[in-house]
């Protein structure tokens, strides 16, 4: 069977996501997959969305979220009680460089960040409240979610891992802190999660240099770069013993 999403299918179509998990047996959250920030491949189809908070109008990403959310609300055999979802945000840190600003502090820069190429949207974490805004305005309502991929991986341009834009070669002491206490205070958020792809065999450069285990790593990344990872894992190390 070919499972899909449900949207805009016959009323006798059982094959969608939602229906066949459930009756698998699974009660869980089925979530809806989140939009990739500041990539203009897909844009949205809707008539209207609305303008981001400062922003002078909005970009295909956010028209894109603002589609799927659309479409779970009003075209999936979901129930709109069940949808439940998910937001990729990421913090800049190389642009907080360029424009002198703290870097460990780039979840505090609530304007600082907006790119005038971009309608004046986010180019940071904050994007995180241009997608609410997107999702909830289709639901009329707030939207439970997770952020479920979250770390300073923003501008890269090559696959050498001297490339600025990995976090082994970026991450600023404190950055998480931030970004947990900038999370902490949103309403309707489930979870928050520094998430990269699994790679038990430690055999994937670009899975070292994005991860906070990344400096056990010994074939890829050199001694600074090391560090600086294992820094970001002892930040890690207090998140969870100071807690949310």
């Amino acid at each position: 069977m070919r499972v899909h999403s449900g949207a805009n299918t016959n009323a006798d179509d059982d094959a969608d996501a939602w229906t066949q998990l459930r009756a698998g047996g699974y009660t869980g959250d089925v979530l809806i997959a989140a939009v990739a920030p500041w990539s203009p491949e897909t844009d949205g189809t809707l008539q209207w969305y609305p303008t981001p908070l400062g922003a002078t109008g909005t970009m295909p990403w956010l028209r894109y979220a603002a589609t799927l959310y659309w479409l779970a609300y009003n075209r999936a055999r979901m129930p709109r009680s069940d949808v439940k979802g998910t937001i990729h945000t990421y913090s800049n840190v190389l642009l907080c460089k360029t424009l002198g600003l703290d870097p460990a502090r780039e979840p505090t820069y609530a304007d600082e960040l907006r790119n005038p190429e971009w309608n004046n949207c986010q180019y940071g974490i904050r994007v995180y409240e241009e997608f609410r805004q997107q999702m909830e305005t289709q639901a009329d309502a707030a939207v439970p979610h997770y952020v479920t991929e979250w770390n300073s991986l923003v501008g890269r341009v090559s696959d050498e891992l001297t490339d600025a834009a990995w976090p082994c070669n970026n991450y600023p002491d404190g950055l998480v802190r931030h970004a947990v206490d900038y999370m902490a205070s949103q309403d309707n958020l489930l979870g928050f999660a520094v998430f990269i792809d699994d790679d038990p065999g430690g055999s994937c450069p670009f899975w070292v240099a994005s991860a906070t285990k990344g400096h056990l790593n010994t074939t890829h990344l050199d001694a600074a770069q090391r560090a600086r990872l294992a820094r970001w894992d002892t930040d890690m190390r207090l998140v969870f013993e100071r807690g949310w």
